[in-house]
């Protein structure tokens, strides 16, 4: 390319953050391949944000006609979390005794994030999340617990009611490593879990960080 090569003062992020340029200088952060634009007053100047930088993890998100964030450069609330069913198989529940409610077939686990065999739940990012579901059980008139258990222990009853089904859900938290998640039901007598889809299922989904 023809002309004149100008050469602009440069130094590093480092060496910005102690440096207060002239009112309108430009200089090249070399750190971040940059250019910083200075107003006599901002020790470190402004850097620019370059077009690498838009849309992409850990960058600037660019905003759309209206000003505000595109949804798809959002943090995908929704990727992280599953559904599960009994697929119609029903699970005998004894008297007495708090029981592990399988869910073996997956509806939604974009993550791999949902053991079928072992119906437990392990969350692979960190924050807060909503998890719960729903038993409807073919013997009636008896109590029913419904148990959120995280790492074998209980954290939430999501209902106690003599009736023949119910849902519910708990916010808890999980470290996005270990922490892991599964339903338990306690019966007052003996009785069977109805295992039809769309009566009985297990879910959780990312709400955000802790």
């Amino acid at each position: 390319m023809a002309g004149t090569q100008i050469q602009r003062r440069r130094g590093t992020t480092a060496e910005h953050a102690a440096f207060t340029g002239a009112s309108g200088e430009l200089t090249v952060d070399t750190t971040k391949k940059t250019v910083v634009v200075h107003d006599g007053l901002m020790a470190g100047g402004f850097p620019l944000v370059k077009e690498a930088d838009k849309a992409v993890p850990n960058g600037v998100a660019s905003l759309d006609g209206t000003g505000k964030v595109p949804s798809i450069q959002l943090p995908g609330t929704l990727a992280n979390g599953f559904v599960a069913n009994k697929n119609g198989v029903s699970q005998a529940i004894a008297a007495g005794t708090p029981t592990k409610v399988t869910f073996t077939t997956e509806v939604f686990d974009k993550h791999a994030e949902y053991d079928a065999p072992n119906s437990r739940y392990t969350p692979t990012r960190a924050g807060v999340y909503l998890v719960g579901g729903g038993i409807y059980s073919t013997t009636g008139g008896i109590q029913i617990q419904f148990r959120l258990y995280k790492n074998g222990a209980q954290v939430a009853n999501l209902g106690a009611i003599v009736e023949l089904g119910f849902s519910g859900c708990a916010l808890v938290e999980a470290n996005g490593t270990t922490d892991y998640f599964e339903v338990y039901t306690y019966f007052g007598a003996a009785g069977t879990i109805e295992g039809a889809i769309g009566t009985t299922a297990f879910f959780g989904i990312y709400m955000g960080p802790a």
